[in-house]
């Protein structure tokens, strides 16, 4: 059996991070939190605390019926035998039911630092024929490709931005490409520079075809100073507009990574990223408005506790990991995960939603409380309860679902060595952040452990959820499938998960998108034999038909 490169890992970092503004609680969070979770300390978890579940509808005295049956469609093999070891993977679907695959693949070659040579690949799926077109090498690397992202628009174009190691002894300084495909052209466009010392690209793309790219230059060294920057592609001219400033903090104190961006569809922007101005890490941000023409104003370098969008952290060494979803009417919806440094076995998860039109946060909603600390075993290992934020989504109406994993109890106690397995739970959050609906186990009718979860949820709210879905509670020691789930906006429940693989190699990497009602675009990269190869499946997202 062949473990696939990358299996645990992606458990452990989030693919994006995004932002939160200060809300007059910089300094003491927890007194200014409102919500579902309630307070902190030594309270027990969301998930282990009664919640209401949603009130039935109007003039009805039974609970909503339960979703239909998850069927599982028919995945298959879009790399074609493309030369190379898939180890990475994003999918994105557009609106018009195109969909794109797109992968990083060790080629072979070794740089001196001890990395691998990369190259980038990509496969599109056309509504028009039904098909996939076949794999196409986007980019030959000679180099080591850190990471990559992809987005696409309404009408079937897409970008990728990435970062190439070109000097494998000064990783801060890689220089970010990026290749567009037009729907017109029906082909890739020749990759263009975006920035020749920077990293950590990130992109986002809206129904009008408009692009922004983010990453972060390094602006000194010694010591290391970095500062997030962005460009725009305007649709009409075709062109990348020259680099804007995001983070207009020029100081010589302070760095800052992990950007991720989004539009609103109406020209308006949101960059959010991690800063850490000295012992802490802190999330920051910047919002771009069309009718200004312009980023806001950060303030000084001097003043590293007033950057704008920052959030305090509970204690020393914090680690912020945080998320962003958007909704067509201008405003913005973050989740948030802080644990302190170290295991990691204290995580609190939080909510918020940027209001565009005002430029202002609501008040910071705790989801998830501290699980209790989790001992060591004797061989390491640690029991699987610590909190982690997954993935969250939010449809047109700012309906947002939220995926985390967390360590269960077989007796129903909240000690560490009764906890069985890590679950994958989620809750639905209403679009004022009021409310909250009952915590539900995702994974209820499936063994092991849950970790790399994604998400993807249509226009009317209805999501589905993609996982690895490890063999044994301890996810370092066992093969993991590929699990799935699908959210009845309607009833507000979950089906039942299901398997979308039985093969006897790992799968990992697991992508979701759903653009569009009906069919979810799902993906993920299967250990098979010597090699990995990747899948796609196009998952109906309700089994009955007319629906």
């Amino acid at each position: 059996m062949r473990m696939a490169d990358g299996t645990i890992r992606i458990h452990f970092v989030q693919a994006a991070r995004a932002t939160m503004l200060r809300a007059g609680c910089v300094f003491v969070l927890l007194l200014c939190v409102s919500g579902c979770g309630g307070g902190a300390g030594d309270a027990p978890p969301l998930s282990s605390m009664p919640t209401a579940a949603p009130t039935p509808a109007s003039g009805t005295s039974q609970p909503p019926a339960a979703p239909e049956p998850l069927i599982v469609g028919t995945a298959q093999s879009i790399d074609n035998g493309a030369n190379g070891d898939p180890v990475s993977l994003r999918v994105a679907r557009s609106a018009n039911g195109d969909g794109f695959a797109v992968w990083k693949a060790d080629n072979g070659g070794i740089v001196p630092s001890g990395g691998s040579h990369h190259d980038l690949w990509a496969n599109r799926y056309s509504a028009a024929t039904a098909a996939w077109d076949g794999p196409i090498k986007v980019v030959a690397g000679s180099t080591e490709i850190e990471e990559f992202d992809l987005a696409v628009d309404a009408t079937g174009n897409a970008v990728i931005a990435w970062n190439a190691i070109t000097d494998p002894f000064d990783r801060e300084r890689g220089m970010v490409m990026s290749a567009r495909f037009n729907t017109g052209d029906a082909a890739w466009a020749a990759p263009v520079p975006l920035n020749t010392g920077a990293r950590f690209p990130r992109v986002a793309s809206d129904a009008t075809g408009a692009v922004l790219a983010v990453y972060v230059v390094s602006i000194s060294s010694p010591p290391l100073v970095s500062r997030v920057r962005g460009r725009f592609f305007d649709p009409a001219s075709g062109v990348w507009q020259p680099e804007a400033a995001i983070e207009q903090n020029n100081g010589s104190t302070g760095s800052s990574f992990d950007p991720t961006a989004l539009l609103d569809g109406s020209g308006n922007a949101f960059v959010g990223f991690v800063h850490e101005p000295g012992v802490f890490e802190r999330i920051a941000s910047n919002y771009y408005s069309r009718s200004a023409g312009s980023w806001g104003q950060l303030p000084p370098d001097s003043l590293p506790d007033a950057i704008l969008g920052e959030v305090s952290g509970f204690g020393s060494q914090v680690i912020p990991q945080l998320q962003l979803a958007t909704t067509n009417d201008g405003n913005f919806v973050a989740a948030w995960e802080e644990r302190s440094a170290g295991d990691g076995s204290d995580t609190q998860i939080f909510t918020a939603l940027f209001m565009g039109r005002s430029r202002s946060w609501s008040p910071a909603r705790l989801l998830v409380q501290r699980a209790p600390p989790q001992p060591q075993r004797d061989d390491g290992l640690r029991f699987p309860g610590q909190v982690r934020l997954e993935r969250i989504a939010s449809n047109a109406a700012g309906n947002t679902l939220v995926l985390w994993t967390e360590g269960l109890t077989a007796d129903g106690s909240d000690t560490a060595f009764n906890r069985t397995r890590r679950a994958l739970k989620a809750i639905r959050v209403n679009p004022a952040g009021a409310s909250c609906s009952a915590v539900q186990v995702v994974d209820s009718a499936l063994g092991g452990g849950a970790a790399g979860a994604d998400l993807g949820i249509d226009p009317a709210g209805n999501a589905i959820a993609i996982w690895q879905q490890f063999e044994s509670p301890f996810i370092e020691l066992s093969r993991s499938n590929i699990a799935i789930n699908r959210f009845d906006a309607a009833t507000g429940t979950w089906a039942a998960a299901v398997l979308a693989e039985l093969q006897s190699g790992n799968g990992l990497s697991p992508r979701a998108s759903v653009p569009m009602a009906g069919q979810a675009l799902l993906g993920w990269i299967q250990a098979e034999g010597d090699a990995n190869r990747v899948k796609a499946l196009l998952q109906p997202m309700n089994d009955t038909p007319g629906r």
